[in-house]
């Protein structure tokens, strides 16, 4: 095995072992019925686990042969993401299939930032990996504070966005909502909302909402 896919292979593998243990590795589905029928899903999902889980031709071997690819590459991966929506999601209701469907994906520049800061989050749990197996009684101090550190970058790692949006067929009401995602996103935690909008018109002392909380 070639020392760069090796090296690739193993910061992967170290950093999203760290992630998965924080259940980081989750898909997160946000579905959102709206008014006038408007439907629209927010997916948030962690870049190593689906670009580990997608199969395409050419695919490099790592996000780090990704990242080091050049332009190109990335642009063939923004294709699949694309693909994967188009050919692989499908949304239902009892009144038919959601209409006038539209897919949102991150810019390549967006992509190529997002791909290269997971690449530079894995050099830094290598390092971590290594500090917390080669460090004295006197480190441990410094040993905490940067687990604490590496703790809170997890939590806040940004991951991909993937959005899309669509309409309820208007001959009758959709009662209930089918969605299949593609396999490539593994687990998914989806959730569920319909906000009630509310127009306020301010009073002398401003403008009062007023919910009832169940």
């Amino acid at each position: 095995m070639k020392p760069l896919r090796l090296l690739a292979l193993l910061l992967l593998a170290l950093y999203s072992s760290a992630t998965l243990a924080h259940g980081l590795h989750m898909t997160r589905a946000e579905v959102v019925q709206r008014q006038q029928g408007h439907l629209t899903i927010t997916i948030f999902t962690p870049l190593p686990a689906l670009f580990a889980r997608m199969a395409y031709p050419g695919k490099p071997a790592s996000l780090v042969h990704l990242a080091a690819g050049g332009e190109q590459p990335i642009e063939q991966f923004r294709a699949r993401l694309a693909a994967l929506l188009h050919e692989e999601m499908r949304l239902t209701c009892a009144a038919g299939p959601i209409e006038s469907i539209r897919y949102y994906l991150p810019s390549t520049q967006a992509l190529r930032e997002l791909i290269q800061g997971e690449v530079e989050e894995a050099v830094l749990a290598l390092d971590a990996h290594a500090a917390d197996h080669a460090h004295d009684a006197d480190a441990d101090a410094d040993a905490e504070a940067q687990r604490e550190e590496r703790e809170e970058r997890e939590h806040t790692h940004p991951l991909l966005r993937l959005d899309l949006d669509g309409f309820f067929p208007r001959h009758a009401p959709p009662e209930q909502l089918t969605i299949l995602f593609p396999k490539a996103l593994g687990p998914i935690q989806v959730s569920y909302s319909q906000p009630q909008v509310q127009t306020l018109t301010p009073d002398a002392s401003g403008s009062h909402y007023h919910q009832t909380i169940p």
